[in-house]
């Protein structure tokens, strides 16, 4: 997807670089790495350069150039992004001033892509009044600044300072990249959350389904230049003003919704999770505390997708199966069943979860597992195979 150079400088924190590379590469992004002297004392260089490949590491010094291809020029500009994870306190005071002595310096003079630094470093080092001003320097300059977390240190002190958490750095890298607009004048509708059936006019039963990963996905398909319509159930999940939001909270509302929606819709994504079954009677009024044991008699609910399957006229249908046991049989049987396109298998587990680990289906039979990752990373990544597979048609 997208090319970043990754400059690595002397924080203990460099013995988390590693983890963070791995991360970007599952979300097939192609990272070159330059170690500084410093970086290079810590005993990861082993590690990254397997990682990355002996092609794409480099240490800190400037060489002479073996051919047309000038190091520091195309680290700095054939890129989509320079991020210096983690940036030491003699880093950001030697970028402030402009001192290019190795070769991390010259392609950071050099860069004409969107920077990213984040600091880590001890808490006093952070506080120091010079640190400060060349951040905020380095901020006006147009650099993008990670701050650290507060927490325990290397060094025994709790404080400030401390590498911002690997999810956190992924978020902000993923923003700073640019996005290919795939879905440009594509029509995606997507479901989330939970839905309710009333007992009475104040009982209801639900689910515990967050609509986290509904949210990812409508999320990615708004990066991908989409006209994304998402259908909201309960959820206390904050979604982008850009989304256009239905709010519902029965399987009835969510139904008419995506009924109306799916008729002019190119992609339908149902993560929704709809309750399956209702009361065969609901109560108008409140349901008085009487005998010990109440009977409630449940009858089915409409079967959403099942119905935007029978009424599928070009458009691609996912759904998902969220499963405890037989996974791969049950997910197998309700793509067939349902005319789907494509199915993820969800482990009951994910369910309160910010991370996923799903596998995709297709009706061809062929499967791709996804990483554990945080929701909203897998989400471009599902998104990204299922444009793949559905332009391929």
């Amino acid at each position: 997807m997208a090319k970043i150079t990754l400059g690595v400088t002397g924080s203990i924190a460099v013995t988390k670089i590693a983890h963070l590379i791995k991360c970007l590469q599952d979300l097939n992004h192609e990272i070159y790495v330059i170690m500084t002297k410093n970086a290079m004392v810590f005993d990861e260089n082993a590690a990254i350069a397997t990682l990355v490949g002996s092609d794409h590491f480099y240490t800190y010094e400037i060489t002479m150039e073996k051919n047309a291809v000038i190091t520091h020029i195309a680290l700095a500009q054939e890129v989509d992004l320079l991020a210096i994870i983690p940036a030491t306190y003699n880093s950001i005071n030697k970028f402030a001033l402009g001192i290019a002595d190795d070769l991390l310096g010259s392609v950071f003079a050099a860069a004409d892509v969107p920077i990213l630094i984040a600091p880590a470093m001890n808490t006093h080092m952070y506080n120091k009044p010079i640190v400060r001003l060349h951040l905020a320097q380095l901020r006006s300059a147009g650099v993008h600044i990670i701050e650290p977390e507060y927490g325990l240190l290397a060094c025994g002190v709790t404080g400030i300072g401390r590498l911002a958490n690997n999810d956190v750095l992924i978020q902000k890298i993923l923003e700073l990249l640019p996005t290919k607009k795939q879905l440009l004048g594509k029509k995606v509708v997507i479901s989330a959350g939970p839905t309710r059936v009333y007992i009475d006019p104040i009982r209801y039963i639900t689910n515990t389904s967050t609509g986290k990963m509904g949210i990812a996905l409508a999320e990615a398909a708004l990066s991908a230049g989409a006209d994304v319509c998402l259908v909201l159930g309960p959820t206390t999940q904050t979604v982008s003003s850009k989304i256009r939001v239905i709010a519902v909270e029965t399987p009835e509302q969510m139904a008419t919704a995506l009924f109306n929606e799916y008729i002019a819709c190119d992609y339908l994504f149902m993560a929704a999770a709809v309750s399956d079954y209702r009361p065969l009677h609901f109560s108008p009024t409140k349901i008085k505390k009487q005998a010990d044991i109440f009977d409630l008699k449940l009858t089915a609910s409409q079967d959403i997708l099942l119905e935007l399957g029978k009424r599928k006229k070009g458009q691609c249908l996912v759904g998902f199966a969220a499963e405890d046991s037989d996974h791969l049989k049950n997910a197998t049987r309700k793509l067939i069943s349902k005319n789907l396109d494509f199915i993820l298998i969800n482990d009951l587990e994910n369910f309160k979860k910010d991370t996923n680990t799903l596998t995709l289906l297709d009706v061809n039979g062929n499967s791709q597992e996804f990483p554990q990752l945080q929701k909203m990373l897998v989400a471009p990544l599902i998104l990204n195979h299922i444009i793949k597979k559905r332009v391929g048609k």
